[in-house]
């Protein structure tokens, strides 16, 4: 019996919770890595089809961080603010308030 055949047993005996618990261990810990080989494998392999590669690199490269947003703008709480930076939110949340002004009362079109 392989150590799948005794999760999957294991996972017959338990009760709804526990087998979802297992079932969520066995993704994270297993899953992730055949994921992360068959992906690599894909990319590697010189007859897979182009979109599967596209698709694998895009998996790899998201799994990987590179499409989070980075912080360029880190929030800020007032207190922690130069005059600079306090000048700069309220000017932005004045123009924000406008905009919605505008746009709540109906003068906020193409041919304003």
């Amino acid at each position: 019996m392989t150590d799948d055949d005794d999760a999957i047993e294991q996972a017959l005996d338990a009760s709804p919770e526990e087998a979802r618990e297992q079932f969520q261990r066995l993704v994270k810990t297993e899953g992730l890595d055949v994921a992360y080989r068959t992906a690599i494998s894909i990319c590697k392999d010189g007859k897979a089809p182009a979109p599967a590669k596209a698709t694998m690199v895009v998996a790899l490269m998201r799994a990987a961080g590179a499409f989070a947003r980075a912080e360029e703008d880190p929030v800020i709480e007032p207190h922690a603010m130069t005059p600079a930076q306090l000048a700069h939110e309220i000017k932005s949340i004045q123009a924000q308030a406008k905009r919605r002004a505008r746009a709540r009362d109906g003068g906020d079109g193409v041919f304003e």
